[in-house]
């Protein structure tokens, strides 16, 4: 593929290796893209097969039937002749024409439609006397199309059809529907870009060879079945359809709507967007979001259509220049020289303070001066100093108050920062389960504020206090599964979730996940079931934990009370995360509503990459509550 498209895209640069990294890459995108389309539409439309048939003779006679006519009218007349017709060879008898007329025309099928019948019968038997005509599998492509399409009424992307339904052949026919969706949704961005110099045929030949054949039969079904019953001629139903926001017609008319949003948003250190999600509930418009993870970023690009795709950075945000950054988007310059950013956020990389991370293990050799994440910080001031927001929003763990560099407490330092660029800063510890987040989060929050705006008070976040919601009543509701088991795409009801898949655990493990109690202590249960950890060192290879640096290795979580803290340790295990009632650990699906995430959050990588992407990410409910303070701060300072 990759050699086909250099040949096809002379606008590349000549360096040949840098234009085979530029088609990996694109290449990449679409075919993740692809894959991600082909299975949501697979699994919503719960593998629709548009009635078609597994018999040549019989998918082709549907076929001429199914022309400007409908499914169910086609196959009522397959079922009547077959009914008055012991083989399809009796159709040529001349007494049975009026039989066939009689049939056809009953369902609407009138004209030239029983003599197309005929024919079809015809030069099916004339080529296989025996009626085996399944012996078309062992002919090539071409021929196979070239036979069909020598049949009235069938043209090849009909052809095609009987290719692929009846064949099991791995092609990709376009219909009008599939065509309209695939211009509307633009699912090749990258690749093709369709001209209007293209005919039909031309179309279906140069969109074929960019879909891989792994997913072509699930793609060419589901996007008909998007076509038809979404992404209408006239009238489309853009935001019931499931592959939305992989639609660029769909989000550029959400960029549109996004525009006319008053507030604005800067989502440094974004992640996969937390931030990004609850601000926008908010009433903000991201200008701009970056992050030094490809994962992170995909998946935010994913999930905020209405964010230009070219504003979401995958940069190093330490190492990159920020006039670089203003230059490469015209429509900022107008915005930053008119001071019309109203928010920074920043969600600053916590590893480095956690008491959770290598803080926790002092004879590591970790040394906090030495780890650049926990000097991130004087690159938000950095651009606060450049752009000069109203509002700078910081969020980390709360040990960062207690942790030290260049011996100098952080905390002091990055108030010391803000005050040398005018700025005042408030700070606060909050637990996010106050706020509806079935999680009890400790999070520490800094806002920094311009000298020309009115100080946050943090203390008024409690107008946004919603009621606690336990870890059951967030995820009791998700279909069961076994350790090592789920779906990457689960039907619930009329939508589909993803990423409800659980990790596998060996069967000591699964011993223990069994017998521990929901929120027990690991040294607690060592001392009450010494048996199981026995048998464990005695019978198996598998390593087994200490409680001097692992006091809580194995955890399960309490059903009727928030659930601990979700963190990105969850993509090296989930033995501190183990469901309270199915003896496994949490997917990160589950993982994801414990943060807050809309069940249409979409989280783009492997699991391991995902569980990473949420146990970084702000929940997007506390996001918005700070929002929504900002927003009121604001407003009041105008009324007065």
């Amino acid at each position: 593929m990759i050699g086909q498209i250099l040949r096809d895209n002379k606008d590349i640069s000549n360096s040949n290796e840098t234009s085979v990294k530029i088609i990996r890459d694109r290449v990449d995108e679409v075919t993740h893209r692809l894959y991600h389309v082909a299975r949501l539409v697979q699994v919503y439309f719960e593998n629709p097969t548009h009635g078609n048939y597994s018999d040549p003779f019989l998918e082709s006679l549907f076929i001429i039937l199914t022309w400007r006519g409908r499914i169910s009218f086609a196959q009522n007349v397959i079922d009547e002749l077959q009914h008055e017709f012991s083989s399809p060879i009796d159709i040529l008898e001349p007494k049975a024409f009026d039989t066939v007329n009689k049939i056809v025309g009953r369902a609407g099928f009138s004209g030239k439609r029983p003599e197309m019948v005929i024919e079809l019968v015809r030069l099916f038997f004339s080529q296989f006397p025996n009626g085996k005509f399944n012996v078309l599998k062992s002919w090539s492509d071409n021929d196979v199309i070239e036979f069909l399409t020598s049949a009235p009424g069938i043209g090849k992307k009909s052809a095609l059809c009987v290719c692929v339904f009846s064949l099991n052949r791995k092609r990709f026919p376009v219909d009008t529907h599939i065509r309209r969706v695939l211009r509307r949704a633009n699912l090749l961005k990258g690749l093709f870009e369709e001209t209007a110099l293209l005919g039909h045929r031309g179309f279906q030949e140069a969109v074929e060879k960019f879909i891989s054949p792994s997913v072509r039969q699930s793609l060419h079904t589901g996007l008909l079945s998007i076509g038809q019953s979404f992404c209408k001629t006239r009238k489309p139903k853009c935001n019931e359809c499931p592959i939305n926001k992989n639609c660029e017609y769909y989000r550029k008319n959400k960029v549109n709507e996004e525009s006319k949003k008053k507030f604005t948003h800067i989502d440094m250190f974004c992640g996969a967007g937390g931030f990004g999600q609850g601000l926008n509930s908010a009433g903000f418009k991201t200008i701009l979001a970056a992050d030094i993870d490809p994962d992170a970023t995909r998946t935010f690009r994913l999930n905020h259509p209405g964010v230009p795709e070219r504003k979401v950075l995958t940069i190093d945000l330490e190492k990159t220049e920020i006039e670089k950054v203003c230059s490469s988007l015209a429509m900022w310059k107008e915005i930053l020289s008119n001071g019309e950013i109203d928010v920074i956020t920043a969600g600053i990389p916590c590893q480095g303070f956690s008491k959770a991370g290598n803080r926790s293990r002092g004879n590591n050799g970790y040394e906090i001066v030495k780890d650049p994440r926990n000097h991130l910080y004087k690159v938000v001031i950095k651009w606060t100093r450049a752009i000069k927001p109203k509002y700078v929003i910081i969020e980390n763990v709360p040990s960062i108050q207690s942790a030290w560099a260049d011996e100098e407490n952080i905390l002091e330092a990055v108030q010391g920062a803000f005050e040398e660029i005018s700025y005042s800063a408030v700070f606060k510890t909050i637990n996010a389960s106050i706020y509806g987040i079935p999680q009890t989060r400790r999070r520490f929050i800094l806002i920094a504020t311009h000298p020309d705006y009115p100080t946050v008070e943090l203390d008024m976040l409690s107008k946004y206090r919603q009621a606690r919601i336990s870890l059951w009543d967030a995820i009791g509701n998700y279909p069961r599964i076994r350790s090592g088991k789920g779906s990457w795409y689960v039907h619930t009801g009329k939508n589909v979730i993803t990423s409800h898949v659980s990790r596998y655990n060996n069967e000591y493990d699964l011993k223990i996940f069994k017998a521990i109690k929901q929120g027990e202590h690991y040294r607690d249960f060592i001392k009450r079931r010494a048996d199981i950890i026995e048998d464990r060192i005695n019978n198996s290879d598998f390593k087994t934990y200490g409680t001097s640096s692992f006091g809580d290795k194995y955890h399960k979580l309490i059903g009727n009370e928030p659930s601990r803290t979700i963190v990105a340790h969850l993509r090296r295990d989930g033995n501190g995360y183990i469901h309270p009632r199915q003896n496994r650990s949490i997917s990160p699906r589950e993982a994801a509503r414990l943060q807050s995430f809309r069940d249409d959050f979409v989280f783009t990588g492997s699991r391991g990459v995902q569980f990473t992407q949420i146990g970084n990410a702000v929940p997007p409910i506390l996001a918005q509550a700070l929002g929504n303070l900002i927003i009121d701060t604001l407003s009041s300072t105008k009324e007065k």
